[in-house]
């Protein structure tokens, strides 16, 4: 692969495409027998016979250095965006995708390699993000592409692939949060820009991510309202584990931060309220334990007025 990326600048681009492209591919079976826990956190193991997947993984600084994350990413996008025959069957009948269809859908292979990748990353320790960041356009190309809501979707979890699909990014994100408790010691201090030693530069960078995530989810008229409390429940719960580690509190701000405002700055689109009634209604005993993320969304809002 180096030595062809050397040659042909975009032949890992168009490499990925046409495994992607093939079901029968190699990326297909890898993934789907890439699904045992490794040591440690939601870390895969990563077995002898994913010849493809080791090679990135097994070092992660390969994945980083080859660019493998834009490959795969902007080939989910472009299949996302223009493939029809992909739309029809995302917003079809859930039926046996959540068991047996994922296994053959191009955007939940691309998913996972991220999703193994860049827990790969944070297991190594690498000071890189591996563009964990495409999880935010995967979310909200997912919902542009996704279908009018109907009347009998808010009796299922999972009214359609794609639904389920957003499920797995925004999962994917939180676990990357998440996997900074079974990292780091009690007694160790958490800096957001220290990416040096047994640092968890990727899990700050996801902390950040997940807002944008959540939010093109949360003012989607396309999404129905039971999985818009259950994937904010994802996100939220993750949150509350990080409450209570104290010495995860630098990692926790970070993430009510970027919950609160994904891209920085004040929004015009009313996704606080959204986010304000998702809070309102999640259990309460979630709701007890994040009383500090309910003080600030009340604050952000009072500000917004």
């Amino acid at each position: 692969m180096e030595r062809a990326t050397l040659v042909e600048e975009g032949f890992q681009d168009e490499f990925f495409n046409a495994l992607l492209a093939n079901e029968a591919s190699v990326i297909y079976s890898e993934i789907k027998n890439n699904q045992n826990f490794g040591k440690g956190g939601h870390r895969l193991a990563l077995p002898d016979e994913n010849r493809l997947l080791r090679f990135y993984c097994v070092d992660v600084d390969v994945a980083a250095r080859l660019g493998v994350y834009r490959s795969v990413g902007e080939a989910i996008l472009a299949r996302i965006d223009a493939d029809e025959d992909l739309e029809k069957k995302l917003n079809g009948r859930l039926l046996t995708f959540q068991e047996v269809g994922k296994y053959h859908d191009p955007v939940y292979a691309g998913i996972c390699f991220f999703r193994i990748m860049v827990l790969e990353g944070l297991h190594q320790r690498i000071a890189d993000h591996l563009w964990l960041h495409y999880m935010p356009f995967f979310s909200s190309r997912l919902v542009d592409r996704a279908r009018e809501l109907q009347p009998e979707d808010e009796n299922h979890e999972f009214p359609t692939p794609l639904a389920y699909l957003l499920y797995e990014v925004v999962d994917a994100t939180a676990v990357w949060i998440r996997d900074a408790d079974s990292l780091t010691r009690p007694d160790e201090e958490l800096l957001p820009d220290h990416p040096e030693g047994n640092h968890v530069h990727i899990s700050f960078e996801a902390a950040e991510a997940i807002g944008r995530v959540i939010h093109p989810i949360l003012m989607s008229p396309r999404v129905t309202r039971r999985l818009k409390q259950e994937l904010l429940s994802v996100a939220l719960t993750a949150l509350r584990d990080l409450e209570r580690r104290a010495h995860l509190a630098p990692l926790s701000k970070v993430m009510r931060e970027h919950l609160i405002k994904p891209y920085g700055f004040k929004e015009q689109d009313n996704y606080l309220y959204a986010l304000k009634h998702g809070f309102d209604e999640q259990d309460h005993v979630l709701r007890s334990c994040l009383g500090r993320f309910n003080e600030e969304l009340n604050k952000a809002l009072d500000t917004e007025l």
